[in-house]
């Protein structure tokens, strides 16, 4: 962030990596694999986890591992799947469209989706798996040497997006 002058971004993970930059927890959300009813139409549901190295898969470049999707199985173990991506974008909202599209499932916060589940326009899969559980941070390097617009914005963001938990 520091090189290539960013001074907040917003950071959805189900953990974030020790550093020296600053993060305030926003709220909590959960991750959703989705697919489009015309993806599963013309290429099967997957009825599990694992059956989804066996499908056309879009995965998020900036994820920790983009290769690799953890589910916890319904006895509560954790359940590790490979992923060979069909196609790996760095946009969640080029992540979202492309599934909308048909291109292929994905997994996504539930914050990024808008009605596409109530609507019918996506079906989230796995859905009687234990929900996987993401934080939304703010992460910004200092709050030294912070300008106003900047100190402006972060007020504004925590103001607007933080729920207590």
């Amino acid at each position: 962030m520091i090189e290539q002058g960013i001074d907040i971004a917003i950071r959805a993970s189900d953990r974030l990596e020790d550093s020296s930059l600053i993060s305030r927890k926003l709220f909590s959300d959960t991750g959703l694999t989705i697919a489009s009813p015309g993806y599963l139409a013309k290429h099967g549901t997957p009825l599990n986890p694992q059956e989804l190295s066996q499908h056309d898969i879009i995965s998020y470049s900036y994820a920790k591992n983009p290769k690799r999707w953890v589910y916890e199985d319904l006895e509560g173990k954790e359940c590790v799947v490979d992923i060979d991506s069909r196609i790996i974008v760095n946009s969640a909202q080029m992540e979202l469209e492309m599934c909308k599209a048909g291109l292929g499932i994905t997994r996504l916060p539930r914050f990024y989706l808008g009605n596409e589940l109530e609507t019918g326009e996506l079906i989230e899969l796995f859905s009687d798996y234990p929900k996987h559980q993401l934080g939304a941070y703010m992460v910004y390097p200092s709050r030294k040497h912070m300008s106003a617009k900047v100190r402006a914005f972060k007020e504004l963001v925590e103001k607007t997006l933080t729920r207590n938990e």
